[in-house]
């Protein structure tokens, strides 16, 4: 993607703060503020603390084998984490950096991009990682049900800083889903980054409700994470039932609403999943 300039505010400190441009994930617990009547006020830092290291050593893992090969995509993979919120940046590198490295690599003439599914491939990486994150948020002993949104476009992240247009839309839309439902902002869902097999990508055309608080649409079209893409049973089983157990016991008035469209939210994700996995076998199947 032939991306403008890096813009960079000078502080008073003398520090510098750079953006760049790439997807950028913004999520938070369902239901944390009284999550402190429900278990230890140790478990629920314990869990805390957990996350933010599975976020980092995700964000290791990923930027770690992109480099090894001179191909790889990406400027950065960057997690933050305050209490429950994380925040998760995603930049690509510039479209012809991009397109060297494949060509130093043997893949210039296989592999192709253009500024649409450069993209693509940052929101699609980003959902990858949101989905390590959010299954290991629903083990035991502190299950937590998060939800969030992925927008696209220019941001930066440094020290305490989180700047620029793609975090205020993903700050705006992190708390629309009215439920356990991580979904693409405008910026992300128009890109072609779902438009391949789930084995690739774990995100999904489907509705999501929306908060009556936040939105006057009560549903949007978008594409949305499949938290369990890939996931068999009892590993899969299990998390949908931590899911549940997060909303707590006996849930009512909006808390049990969020509880029925996550329930909702799953079972279209696993349709999903499934109608792909079915029209593979049989496109496989043809002579």
């Amino acid at each position: 993607m032939q991306y403008p300039d890096s813009m960079a505010s000078g502080r008073r400190d003398g520090t510098q703060l750079e953006t760049r441009v790439g997807a950028v994930a913004m999520i938070d617990a369902l239901g944390f503020r009284g999550i402190w009547s429900r278990y230890p006020d140790e478990d629920v830092v314990e869990k805390l603390r957990s996350l933010a290291e599975v976020a980092a050593s995700e964000a290791r893992a990923l930027q770690e084998g992109a480099r090894s090969h001179g191909g790889n995509l990406l400027e950065f993979v960057q997690p933050m984490a305050l209490s429950d919120t994380v925040v998760l940046g995603v930049a690509t590198k510039p479209l012809d950096a991009v397109a060297r490295g494949l060509q130093a690599e043997g893949w210039g003439e296989i592999i192709k991009f253009d500024d649409a599914t450069l993209a693509g491939e940052a929101v699609r990486l980003c959902a990858e990682l949101l989905g390590a994150l959010v299954r290991r948020a629903l083990e035991e002993p502190v299950p937590l049900a998060y939800r969030g949104a992925i927008a696209f476009g220019r941001f930066g992240m440094a020290d305490r800083f989180i700047v620029g247009p793609a975090i205020d839309e993903a700050a705006e839309w992190m708390e629309r889903p009215e439920g356990a439902i991580v979904m693409l902002a405008p910026s992300a869902a128009q890109y072609p980054q779902a438009q391949v097999p789930s084995a690739a990508s774990n995100l999904f055309h489907t509705e999501v409700p929306m908060s009556p608080k936040r939105c006057q649409a009560p549903m949007v079209q978008t594409w949305a994470l499949a938290p369990f893409a890939g996931i068999h049973d009892p590993l899969r089983r299990q998390l949908h039932e931590n899911c549940v157990a997060s909303f707590g016991q006996s849930p009512t008035g909006s808390i049990a609403q969020k509880l029925a469209n996550t329930q909702a939210f799953l079972a279209a994700a696993d349709l999903a999943e499934s109608s792909l996995l079915r029209s593979l076998l049989e496109q496989a199947r043809r002579p």
